[in-house]
């Protein structure tokens, strides 16, 4: 005769926990026995609408696909290399180089030697210029494909 506890005796089959060798562990097991005590909290969980989080994913691989490819062709590098070459402020760089045609963040940081590109646009925008940026998808040197800004100036005539 073995000698069980009370605890053990009151412990039904469906409320055991695995055996210690299953592969399922104590939450799987929770989960199967609410899903049969609780069929229609499964079924409705399954009618519910995507979340947020994956709304805001598809919507931006939908712009990630309609984006397009921007590249920096050779004439354009050595360009913006002459004017960080000549010019030492950094905010005239970005200026200068928004002046001539679209700037990312990368190519300022690469080609104009400027560490913080966002920071100068911002005190341009706040100087009065019109800087409008715009999604665009740009190969980094190792070969990947990041989705960035490529900002530009509205128009020259109002600024000063």
């Amino acid at each position: 005769m073995s000698a069980t506890t009370p605890k053990a005796q009151a412990l039904s089959h469906k409320d055991e926990p695995p055996d210690a060798g299953s592969t399922e562990g104590f939450k799987g097991h929770h989960l199967e026995n609410v899903r049969r005590q609780y069929p229609a909290r499964d079924q409705a969980a399954q009618l519910l609408p995507d979340s947020r989080t994956t709304v805001v994913q598809r919507q931006r691989a939908a712009e990630k696909a309609a984006a397009p490819l921007y590249v920096t062709s050779p004439a354009r590098a050595a360009e913006l290399r002459e004017i960080a070459a000549k010019t030492r402020d950094h905010q005239e760089r970005i200026r200068k180089a928004l002046a001539t045609g679209e700037l990312t963040a990368p190519e300022a940081v690469r080609l104009l030697d400027t560490l913080q590109p966002h920071a100068r646009l911002c005190e341009l925008r706040q100087s009065g210029r019109a800087i409008l940026p715009r999604w665009v998808l740009a190969v980094t040197a190792h070969g990947h494909t990041r989705r960035v800004k490529a900002y530009s100036l509205a128009g020259e005539g109002g600024a000063a």
